[in-house]
Order: C-alpha cells, then sequence, then structure tokens
C-alpha cells in the first residue's frame, strides 16, 4: 500500500496523523504488487491487422507494439524519445509527410502503462477519407520512419533537448488540484526508483551520460516491428466494405462489435522490414523555441492586484493587462478576441469563420509544433462573434509566435485540398454530435433556445458541402474589414510589450473600427410560462432519454438577485442529486446548478437528468422534488444555513491557484463586456446579509411550481430504443404474493436478488425458474407459476415507462423559429465599473 497526503499542516502532524489512521491496516507479507511478466500479446495478436466497426464517422488508424515496463528505466525514459520522434510534426516528421498527400487529420504516439511489468507502444493516426482509402500507405510510411530511426545516428543533442524542456517544466511547474497531485504522486510511488526522487522521476528525463542511454531507445526499436505488433483499422461498417467489399463479420462478445482478424500478406510484411526509401522523411531539426531568457522581476507587494487595468486603447483596440504579482514563473498568457459583425451573421457566415479558423490552425501546425513542445502553446478558435487567439506558456518567444499568428490570419492562402479536408473533418465533427449523451444533446438546446441569434448544427451542416475557396476568401476580407478587437495580457510580460502586441495586431489587420462592440445576447422566458420542447434523440441505439429543466431566476447585473440566486443553486445541488440519483434511481447522469445565459447577462437553476425511463416521468419527479426541497429550506436549520454560506464565501474568495485560472477569471469579465472583476469578493461579503427567508422566498417565487414568477423551459430527448419490459417492485410483490397462497416456496429463504431495482422480465423470469427447481417445484407447476409474470407486469407497470405525454400545464413548443422570435432579447452589455484607468496608471 502507497499513501501520500499533501497539506498546510506540519510535517509532524501530517506523519502523526497518517501514523494513526492506517497503522491499524495489517500487513499479510506479501507482495501487494506483484510483476507480470507475460504481455498480452501473443502469436495470436502480433502481426495482424484488425478491422473494427465503429458507431460514430471517423477513420483511423492505431499501431500497438509491446514495450519494456518503463518505470525501472526512468533515468533515460526511452519510449520518451520514441513518441518525440514519431509523433513529431514538424519538417520532415511522418506527421507532415502525410498530412502533404492529404491523409491524415491528427496523429500522436506514446507509451502506453498497461501493467505492473509490461507496457505498450501506440500510434494512432486519424485519417482523411482518401488516407482511409490508402491505409496500407499509410502504415507502410510509419513502418518507413521506425526504419529510418533504426538505421540513423541518434545525436545526442536531441536527448539534451528533451532533458533541458523537463528540467524547465519540472522548476517551473504550476500549482494545480491537491487531490489530482496525490493521486498521481501516490501511483508513482510503486514505481523502483530512490525515495527521494519520487516527486521529480515522472517529469525529469536525464542527457545521456554513455552509451546506457541510446542502447535503451535501440532495444525499445527492435520490438517495434510489423511482425510483433498489431494494427487496429477503425471505421463504420459501410466504409470498409466500401474500400473491400462484402467481408464476412465476427461479433465480439460484450458489445457486440464487429471485428475481422487478418493477417498481413508476404509482400506488405517485406515492404514493412524493408529500409526507408521515401526522401522526404528525416529527423527533426534542432527546437529554436527553448526558452533562453527564464529571468523573472520579483517585486514585493503588499497583496496582489485583484484585477488587470486598462494601460492602452485606440478607436479599434483595447489591452487589458496585469503583470504577474504572485506567481512568480517566466511565463504569460495573452487572449486577442477579434469580433465582426460579419462573423455569424447568416448560418454560412458562421460555418465559413469556423473554417478560417481551422484553416489558420492546418497551416501553422509545422511552425508552431516545436513551440508547443517548448510549453509554449496557442489555440485560435470561432465564435459567434468572431475569433479568438489565446497564447500561453513560456513569455521568452511569446512574441514572436503571436506575431506569426496574426501575420498568417491576415495573410492566409487558401488551398483547395486543405479546405476539403477541413470540411470532412468538420462535417464529420458535427455528423458525431448527434451521436453524443442523451443528456449532451438536451443540454445543447437548452442553451441554443436561449440564446439570440444562434445557429443550429443542423442548419451549419447543411450549408457546409457547398463552400468554395473563393467563398472563404471573400469572407475572410470582409471579417477583418471592420474589427472590435480586446487584449488581455497577463503574467511575465511588461506593459510596453503588451502594448507592442496590440499595435502589431492593428498593423498586421489593417482593419478599420467598428461603430460599436457586437456581443452575445440572451432571450428572457416570460414569467409565469411553462414550456416544453421535445424531440427524439438521433442515435436510434441509445437507450437513455434526457430531460434539462431550466428555471429562469432574473438578470445577473442585479447584485441581490444574483447573490441569493448562487445561493439557492448551491444549497439544492446535493438534495437533487440524493433525491434523483441515489433514492429514486433514475439514472447515473443527474445533476443540478447555476446556468448563466448567453453573454452573461442572465441566469437560472438548471437540472439534467439522463435516464431508461421517459423524458415524462423524469420530469414529474423533478416536480416532486421541488416539494421536497421546499420543506427542506423551511426546516434548515441557521447552522445549517451558515454553513452554506461560509462554503460558497470560500469558493468565492479563493485566489487563483495558477496564471490561467486568473486569465480565465478577468477574461470573463472582458469577454461579457461587464468588467465586474471583483464580483467575488464583492458577492461573498453580500452573502454575510443573506438571510434564510430570502433563499425561500426566491425558492418559492421563481422555482417551485405553484410559483407565480415561475419561468421554466423544459427539453425532453425521448430515446427511440424499445426498452425490455421490466419487473416493477409491485409487480415482484404480486408474484411473492402469489407464490405464498401457492405455498410453493418459502419466498424469504428463496433468496432470490437483482443488481438492478427493476430487472427484465425475462431476468426475473429465470432467477424464479432455478429458484423454484432447487426448492423442488415440479417442471408443470414452475410453468404455471411463472406464465403469470407478463399478465402481473401489466397490471402493474414501472412507474415512467408511458409517461411521454405532455406535462399538466405545460406548452408545447411546435416551431423553434416562431417560438425564439416572441421572446425578449437581453439589454447589451454594459461596464457595471468605470474603472477611469486611462491615462496609465503606475504599474
Amino acid at each position: 500500500m502507497y499513501v501520500c497526503v499533501i497539506g498546510r499542516e506540519p510535517l509532524d502532524e501530517l506523519s502523526d496523523m497518517v501514523s494513526q489512521h492506517f497503522s491499524p491496516i495489517l500487513k499479510h507479507c506479501q507482495d501487494p504488487l506483484p510483476i507480470v511478466d507475460d504481455h498480452p500479446f501473443g502469436s495470436n495478436e502480433m502481426g495482424t491487422l484488425v478491422r473494427v466497426q465503429t458507431i460514430m464517422s471517423f477513420h483511423a488508424v492505431e499501431l500497438s507494439f509491446p514495450l519494456a515496463w518503463q518505470s525501472p528505466l526512468w533515468k533515460y525514459k526511452p519510449a520518451h524519445l520514441l513518441s518525440h520522434f514519431l509523433g513529431h510534426e514538424g519538417p520532415g516528421s511522418l506527421h507532415s509527410y502525410l498530412k502533404a498527400r492529404g491523409w491524415i487529420i491528427a496523429l500522436n504516439a506514446a507509451a502506453q502503462a498497461l501493467g505492473r511489468g509490461f507496457a505498450m507502444f501506440k500510434t494512432t493516426i486519424y485519417l482523411t477519407s482518401e488516407g482511409f482509402d490508402n491505409y496500407r500507405s499509410v502504415v507502410l510510411a510509419t513502418f518507413k520512419y521506425l526504419s529510418l530511426l533504426r538505421s540513423s545516428e541518434i545525436p545526442a543533442w536531441y536527448q539534451s533537448e528533451v532533458a533541458t524542456l523537463s528540467r524547465t517544466h519540472f522548476q517551473f511547474a504550476e500549482k494545480r488540484a491537491a487531490e489530482t497531485y496525490a493521486v498521481s504522486i501516490a501511483e508513482k510511488m510503486s514505481w523502483p526508483v530512490p525515495t527521494e526522487k519520487v516527486l521529480s522521476v515522472p517529469v525529469l528525463i536525464s542527457e545521456w551520460e554513455d552509451e546506457a542511454g541510446l542502447q535503451e531507445v535501440r532495444d525499445a526499436l527492435k520490438d517495434i516491428q510489423i511482425d510483433r505488433g498489431r494494427v487496429v483499422l477503425m471505421a463504420k461498417k459501410e466504409e470498409h466494405e466500401r474500400i473491400s467489399g462484402e467481408l464476412q463479420w465476427q461479433s465480439e462478445r460484450w458489445y457486440g462489435t464487429g471485428y475481422i482478424v487478418e493477417r498481413w500478406d508476404n509482400e506488405f510484411l517485406a515492404q514493412a522490414q524493408g529500409l526507408n526509401d521515401i526522401q522526404e522523411l528525416h529527423l527533426p531539426n534542432r527546437n529554436e523555441f527553448i526558452p533562453t531568457n527564464l529571468e523573472v522581476e520579483k517585486r514585493e507587494v503588499s497583496e496582489p492586484h485583484k484585477r488587470p487595468h486598462l494601460i492602452y486603447k485606440t478607436d479599434i483596440s483595447e489591452v487589458w493587462y496585469k503583470k504577474d504579482d504572485q506567481f512568480w514563473l517566466p511565463k504569460a498568457c495573452v487572449v486577442i478576441d477579434i469580433r465582426s459583425f460579419t462573423a455569424s451573421d447568416t448560418p454560412r457566415a458562421s460555418v465559413l469563420t469556423r473554417l478560417f479558423s481551422d484553416l489558420v490552425n492546418d497551416s501553422l501546425t509545422e511552425y508552431a509544433y516545436d513551440a508547443d513542445l517548448a510549453g509554449l502553446g496557442y489555440n485560435m478558435g470561432a465564435h459567434n462573434l468572431g475569433v479568438t487567439i489565446s497564447v500561453k506558456g513560456y513569455n521568452d518567444k511569446l512574441p514572436q509566435l503571436t506575431r506569426r499568428i496574426i501575420e498568417t490570419v491576415r495573410n492566409l492562402q487558401v488551398h483547395q485540398d486543405r479546405l476539403e479536408i477541413m470540411k470532412e473533418k468538420l462535417k464529420r465533427h458535427w455528423e458525431n454530435f448527434f451521436m453524443s449523451q442523451s443528456y449532451q444533446l438536451s443540454e445543447y438546446y437548452s442553451r441554443h433556445i436561449l440564446t439570440h441569434g444562434a445557429w443550429t448544427t443542423e442548419e451549419q451542416l447543411q450549408q457546409l458541402p457547398g463552400v468554395t475557396t473563393d467563398e472563404v476568401k471573400s469572407h475572410i476580407g470582409q471579417l477583418l474589414a471592420n474589427v472590435n478587437i480586446r487584449i488581455l495580457a497577463l503574467g511575465n510580460l511588461y506593459k510596453d510589450q503588451a502594448i507592442g502586441l496590440s499595435k502589431d495586431v492593428e498593423r498586421a489587420l489593417r482593419s478599420k473600427p467598428l461603430p460599436s462592440t457586437p456581443t452575445d445576447l440572451s432571450l428572457i422566458l416570460p414569467y409565469g410560462c411553462n414550456y416544453v420542447w421535445s424531440c427524439p434523440v438521433p442515435n436510434p441505439n441509445e437507450a437513455n432519454s434526457a430531460l434539462s429543466y431550466y428555471l429562469h431566476l432574473g438578470p445577473l447585473t442585479d447584485r441581490r438577485q444574483r447573490v441569493v440566486g448562487l445561493l439557492l443553486a448551491q444549497m439544492m445541488s446535493e438534495p437533487a442529486f440524493d433525491a434523483l440519483r441515489t433514492k429514486e434511481q433514475l439514472g447515473y447522469i443527474v445533476a443540478c446548478s447555476q446556468r448563466n445565459l448567453a453573454g452573461d447577462s442572465q441566469f437560472g437553476l438548471r437540472i439534467v437528468v439522463q435516464s431508461e425511463r421517459r423524458s415524462g416521468y423524469l420530469e414529474e419527479r423533478v416536480e416532486v422534488f421541488f416539494d421536497v426541497m421546499d420543506q427542506k429550506l423551511e426546516k434548515m436549520s441557521s447552522e445549517e444555513f451558515s454553513e452554506f454560506k461560509s462554503s460558497l464565501q470560500q469558493r468565492w474568495r479563493e485566489p487563483a491557484k495558477n496564471l490561467g485560472e486568473e486569465l480565465s477569471r478577468y477574461w470573463s469579465h472582458i469577454d461579457s463586456g461587464y468588467f465586474d472583476f471583483l464580483r467575488g469578493c464583492e458577492d461573498a461579503d453580500l452573502l454575510e446579509k443573506v438571510e434564510k427567508q430570502d433563499v425561500v422566498d426566491l425558492f418559492r417565487e421563481r422555482v417551485h411550481p405553484r410559483a407565480k414568477k415561475r419561468a421554466k423551459l423544459s427539453i425532453h430527448l425521448q430515446s427511440q430504443k424499445p426498452r425490455a419490459v421490466q419487473v416493477s417492485a409491485e409487480a415482484s410483490k404480486a408474484f411473492k404474493n402469489l407464490l405464498e397462497e401457492a405455498r410453493a416456496i418459502d419466498v424469504a429463504a428463496a433468496r432470490v436478488e437483482f443488481d438492478e431495482v427493476t430487472p427484465t422480465v425475462t431476468e426475473f423470469i429465470n432467477a424464479w425458474q432455478e429458484a423454484l427447481a432447487e426448492h423442488g417445484v415440479s417442471s408443470a407447476d414452475i410453468r404455471g407459476l411463472v406464465e403469470q409474470i407478463p399478465r402481473l407486469t401489466e397490471q402493474h407497470p414501472v412507474p415512467g415507462e408511458d409517461a411521454d405525454g405532455l406535462p399538466a400545464g405545460a406548452t408545447r413548443i411546435e416551431d423553434l423559429t416562431i417560438f425564439k422570435a416572441a421572446l425578449q432579447i437581453s439589454d447589451p452589455p454594459r461596464p457595471l465599473v468605470d474603472w477611469n484607468d486611462l491615462p496609465m496608471p503606475n504599474l
């Protein structure tokens, strides 16, 4: 057993606590973690191609190879260097070669720890349609790159680069949640490493001191051969048969997944085992993004600033900035938000903006990959109002990467082949969205219905096929012609650097200013409404229905309403889970929380349930829960109420753990346009004045089904999959009574039990047939008794099995477009505080 404890208490106190709680555990003098030397890959698995049917629409090929247990090789970590080479995305890489042919969407390679004693090395390649057609060439190219590795001199500087980056990451690691860190360390404590290195070994990699390090890499490569591994080809059944003709499928025993196991032909084996003959492949170049300046200007401060400051403003852009004054790391974060009224004014414009963003990311892959390896990452994403660029990591080369991104945004070359691949990738993503879990879909529709100016995934999918390169180019020009830019810069940057980045952006984009800033707006439900929108779950094989139940509480800008509403949401969270999940066992997915609508101007309370029960029944149980909650609030003691308040205050006042958390907090207020940076602390102070009766009043005014100001919208997603008839508790009781009346068996002694509260009729009949036979009941009597079970299930159905009707007092939404057009639109945001930062403060 291994125990890791992280706490603020002194070490002696923590040691005593561990000794007190864990010493009573008996030691049985057995190895709790035996070493398993046998790898699961045997002769039946090695050298095979396995075709596998998928449910979702995607193409992928995964190559797996047996690998030595890596924990004893902690010093040089040879598998890490192999994954560095095989997963590289820069010039000369396998990724670059396959991408140039239009065959892949993504590639990753890594070692996988499977057990104490063995591991696996996996390379997973997500393919385009053309790549799937040429999967043999993709697999062959992978083995050609591996052949290149085996035949190449691998200079020590490759290991030195990896070691340098590991030292940098370890030295400047940011704080994270104590719970996840403790779990991670406890797992690593079983590694065969010196105790004093347990914290560092998972991260640090040593430079090669002699030939031993290179030899470990060579040894690993020996097993990464086509006749030692297994290749899995994944796609939908029709895609497999499109390229290979009709196939004879086998069915996997647990989930019924279709698969076929094949052996590679001798010709292909000979090619895969041969020398590399692909001229484009070569080992990576040196990484120019490895940071060299890791200095941090640390200034003593009485307390960290609680907000960023506006340090620069023009008619087109504004810069919010905060110098790091608490983490003291050589890192920075920059967010650049570019907004335009043409970004999604039509469904087609929305698709074009998304493709623009995807094409920029695609064109920067080779250039930015080294930066990502060196701890400097970026992302460009599209949204309803435009595009957002975020750059995070070591600040040394951050301006260099940011300038290159902006230049690419302005001067993007749209190529037909890459556009088609991005369209294919986006089409699959949106089609697969409809295969998501039922609750994810109900939550999506719940948000969409209350968002002004949003287009559905279906509407965007309809626009995608006809998009052309000329159309994308024209849209980029229109998008960037008139913009509004907001920038947030945090961390180990000076204000002149932040202002310089803003000027670089303006200079590169050459845009004109907008008369006003585009903003997200929400739709407000009217008082006294009770709406229901329902639709079938798109996946016909999905057994679960879902309910998303939303109650509007009011404007987030009303500080007191917000504080009382968020306190109510916290107080309802655990009771809702306990009632609907634990006690009623409606399903595994049950949650109750606040929901902020688009633009963060309005908020409400949301309950989501996913269950095999019908969604109408789920709504009935949610409303029964509200009666229970009303009584719970009424009877709640002042001590318990104070505990809820203290917990929420602690959460609102808790400082950010790292730069990323700080960025998220500040950006949410800039993005919304309210700039209410001190909201958390001020809400915590106001919470002191909130009484229990305030919460009760809000609940009875806006939440309870009898509330006069209640504004409710529920989304019902109904499963299309027929459910096996189940035996209710009442039907089970009736059958037991029947047995007692017939004096066929001592029911209490039979001890017939089921895993589920409501077993299927088949499970119920089989269990009782077996129990009756064991107690000597004749076959004829057993048959006569169990024949009564279907009748009893009809007389006593499982509650909710037929609850598809409209809840009492509810209005069904027939047309979403007409419904949304009738709702009130929220007011545009306005700054809630005038910070008066300009002219620039002394930062």
